[in-house]
């Protein structure tokens, strides 16, 4: 094996200009445990295919392979071994890490080398790793080590090797680190770059002092790794395992918070917040990035008047917003952590249920509650134009009435605050080590046969979600002209970005008769209007509401006319076309 040297990817081959040498090092211990790391010299950060927690000490297990001398690697965290991928006709094949039950791992015999003259920086690290393998695994051990301290060249192998300790002396190490400031400097010291070290261990142990509430805070494009680290449910670092640890400590007060992401969503905050108040919701973290349609005076108010908690996250050039948040939020927020309960939703997302069985969202996790479960995954029924070519100033609820006549497979996930590692925006990302229990909406084991963003069987009967996909055709315009959430940040709109795909989606719905007419949600207006009337009443809201009506309409003629004046561009029977006849002509 050897690696990239522009990526760091391990694959199959031999040394060359674009591949450096990889040596594998099983220390003398009785964990069969190793590392892969680069024999070029330097200390790239290495990865397989399927791993995304690149490390220059890749850490690995073995076990013995099929035949005599041979040797099977496998991810020491998530169990995963190692296969070697068919390759097509003049290309490599590539090993990666996968559970390819009707295939044999990738088995290989070892070579014993004496370390070349030009590895001198090698040797120092390897009799590192050495020496932390050979400790005995329990906490106190390691966290006297910690304490003693860590020589500059030994740093890299105690933070890999230390990943390989039993699950329960993480924990108890976890606990200790919270509760000592002094163990937390140490940890700050040894490891200046780590976000888990350096930030998310300190602000928990800050927080759990008074818990205060969160109204504002930013973070920074130097943040922007959170967005891939952990999302495998893997943790990237002895720290980020440590933090993940301590969060699992934290008992919560509260019922059920919201985390989403909002980029130029202030037309529809104060609903989708007074809704949300309305059924219950106790925290509600927004997380928002590069907004221009005004919305960050909205949000400013609504979270200095203590109503939101505004997490303003600036993103460098390439990087999505969506993953980022999610890993602050699972990984560093604190304040997630005093309820039993996430939903991670997005802007066009309300969550439903049945008021003839309950009477809150709280009272929907307490039936929950009476059966073993960590997380509920709800269905989206999916609503449409309601024949609406503009948008109007009644409330969304009220205008948009019509769902498509299907319960909609992919899920949106309801979880127990302190489990995630990161999550999807469907799903969370759990330790791989981690049991976890995923309910449907009414209480049954849910399965995802087709992958973890769906349902075998969809059913809304009890709980779901409330999708305005589409809305009007001047909002599906609008929307579909930006950029999305879940994708690299661009500033910029154009209507040339709008999907063919979900053109034809919204076309074919928009004035069909098989629409299904659903006003459920609007159980909830009474109680909504009297959250509106909270929102409205603070410092700021209304000036900055308006200031954002305004922006939206300029913005939308613009777009308006650029679908007329271009509608002579595009082919009269493509959904484009006649998208651009709808809103542009209308």
């Amino acid at each position: 094996m050897c690696h990239d040297t522009t990526t760091g990817q391990i694959v199959a081959g031999r040394a060359s200009s674009d591949r450096g040498a990889v040596l594998l090092y099983l220390p003398h211990c009785a964990a069969r445990i190793g590392v892969l790391v680069s024999a070029t010299g330097t200390f790239p950060p290495l990865f397989v295919a399927g791993d995304t927690t690149p490390h220059p000490l890749l850490p690995v297990r073995y076990q013995d392979g099929a035949e005599a001398g041979s040797i099977v690697l496998y991810h020491p965290f998530s169990g995963l071994s190692l296969f070697l991928d068919d390759a097509a006709d003049g290309e490599v094949a590539v090993p990666c890490f996968s559970r390819d039950e009707g295939a044999e791992p990738y088995a290989f015999r070892l070579e014993e080398l004496s370390l070349l003259p030009d590895m001198p920086a090698l040797l120092p690290i390897l009799e590192a790793v050495q020496h932390y393998a050979a400790l005995p695994p329990d906490g106190a051990t390691w966290l006297e080590v910690l304490r003693a301290g860590i020589g500059t060249d030994r740093v890299m192998a105690f933070d890999v090797v230390a990943r390989f300790l039993p699950r329960a002396e993480i924990d108890w190490m976890a606990r200790r680190i919270l509760d000592d400031p002094a163990l937390r400097r140490t940890m700050q010291r040894f490891f200046p770059t780590d976000l888990f070290a350096c930030h998310a261990l300190p602000d928990l142990a800050a927080w759990l002092e008074a818990r205060p509430k969160l109204t504002r805070t930013d973070i920074p494009a130097a943040y922007d790794s959170l967005a891939t680290a952990g999302l495998d449910g893997t943790c990237t670092s002895f720290a980020h395992l440590c933090g993940a640890a301590a969060r699992r400590i934290v008992r919560p007060r509260r019922d059920v918070a919201i985390v989403a992401t909002a980029r130029n969503e202030g037309l529809y905050l104060l609903e989708w917040i007074a809704y949300h108040r309305a059924i219950g919701v106790g925290d509600i973290f927004i997380y928002s990035n590069n907004n221009d349609d005004g919305s960050d005076a909205l949000l400013a108010a609504l979270s200095e008047a203590g109503l939101i908690g505004w997490i303003r996250s600036e993103l460098g050039q390439g990087h999505a917003a969506q993953p980022k948040a999610y890993g602050h939020a699972f990984g560093m927020l604190p304040q997630v952590l005093d309820n039993r309960w996430t939903l991670v939703i997005d802007l066009d997302e309300f969550f439903a249920f049945d008021t003839r069985r309950f009477a809150s969202i709280g009272d929907f996790v307490a039936w929950q509650d009476a059966r073993p479960v960590d997380a509920i995954a709800l269905n989206w029924l999916v609503f449409g134009s309601s024949g609406a070519v503009f948008r109007t100033d009644e409330k969304l609820i009220q205008r948009i009435v019509h769902r498509l006549p299907w319960q909609d497979p992919h899920i949106k996930t309801m979880v127990r605050s302190h489990l995630p590692i990161h999550a999807h925006p469907h799903h969370p990302a759990f330790d791989p080590r981690d049991h976890v229990v995923t309910r449907t909406a009414s209480g049954g084991l849910h399965r995802s046969p087709d992958g973890a963003s769906f349902s075998e069987a969809p059913e809304t009967d009890l709980a779901w979600i409330n999708h305005y996909f589409l809305k009007s055709a001047e909002e599906f315009v609008w929307k579909f002209s930006r950029n999305r959430g879940d994708h690299q940040m661009r500033q910029d709109m154009d209507p040339e970005r709008i999907d063919p795909e979900f053109a034809t989606m919204f076309l074919k719905q928009h004035g069909s008769d098989t629409m299904v007419h659903d006003t459920r949600i609007q159980a909830w207006m009474p109680d909504m209007d009297r959250e509106l009337d909270r929102l409205h009443a603070a410092p700021g809201v209304g000036a900055a509401m308006r200031d954002v009506r305004l922006r939206y309409a300029a913005l939308s003629e613009q777009l308006r006319a650029r679908m007329r004046h271009g509608a002579a561009d595009l082919a009269p029977d493509t959904p484009q076309r006649r998208l651009a006849d709808l809103f542009g002509a209308a």
